[in-house]
């Protein structure tokens, strides 16, 4: 079970699984759930977004109309994550349009949030954000995990799903067992933290090295090429400007571990190279 926030911003971009408090007939899509009314007044999802997104746009539109969102701790819903084609294809254009949208009225908190509770941001040049232990707290999992077969390993990270090196981990210890499938899956929920690509190599090298797993090898190739620095030189530029922009503002406002995230990632994440250290 992830560790519970200890705060939660209304506008953040934390919060993105939102319930309106409404009775009447609603509309759900992907744990997020709206009377028909407001759903119709705010035009419905807004088309210019490419398979994913539109509910965060919906969310705020709904915000900047004097709606109240809130979680529904409650709810219980049967959903296939990520399972529609493509599903990471467009996430830089869609975030580009979010943000040219309501980038405005938008207040990042991640990194606040994960401060409070003890885990350290992260960032790329693909502008992709995370959160992750703080170095001697992996080093002591690590530690721990050290003869941990394949169940332990799991139950560790149900603990501690931050844990960047357990999914490798764990990974290796199912594929070990005999297991490729579960090794596959492990390594597909670890992706849902963090954007690494040593846990999508690993998925990759699964499917090409299990015929069981044959039918999986295009969609773990595009989610390999998907991840780390962009190939277009124009957009890698362009993220680095938007890095140096948001590093100057922090040092500016005090934020001085965001400052630090950004200088990392203009740095080409060092930080994030640690993990093999304890991995």
């Amino acid at each position: 079970t992830p560790p519970k926030r200890k705060t939660q911003s209304p506008e953040g971009l934390c919060y993105r699984i939102a319930q309106e408090l409404a009775t009447a007939p609603g509309h759900q899509r992907r744990g997020f759930h709206a009377a028909q009314k407001f759903f119709q007044e705010m035009g419905g999802f807004h088309e210019g977004y490419l398979n994913g997104y539109e509910n965060m746009d919906l969310c705020l539109c709904l915000i900047a109309s004097g709606h109240k969102l809130a979680v529904a701790h409650e709810s219980r819903i049967i959903h296939a994550t990520s399972a529609s084609p493509g599903r990471f294809a467009h996430e830089t254009a869609n975030g580009q349009l979010l943000m040219r949208r309501h980038g405005g009225r938008i207040r990042p908190d991640l990194h606040m949030l994960g401060r409070l509770d003890g885990y350290v941001p992260r960032v790329d040049l693909s502008l992709s954000c995370w959160l992750e232990l703080p170095e001697e707290s992996a080093q002591a999992l690590a530690a721990q995990a050290e003869k941990a077969d394949a169940d332990a390993l799991a139950e560790m990270l149900r603990g501690e799903p931050l844990w960047r090196g357990g999914w490798l981990r764990l990974m290796a210890a199912l594929e070990a067992a005999g297991k490729p499938g579960e090794a596959l899956a492990a390594g597909l929920r670890g992706l849902r933290f963090f954007p690494a690509p040593e846990l999508a190599a690993k998925a990759q090298a699964l499917a090409k090295a299990h015929d069981s797993l044959a039918g999986f090898a295009a969609d773990a190739a595009s989610l390999a090429a998907g991840l780390g620095q962009p190939a277009d030189p124009t957009i890698l530029a362009a993220n680095r400007w938007r890095l140096q922009a948001t590093r100057r503002r922090a040092f500016a406002c005090g934020e001085t571990h965001l400052a630090q995230a950004m200088s990392e990632a203009l740095l080409n994440n060092p930080g994030a190279r640690k993990i093999f250290a304890h991995e």
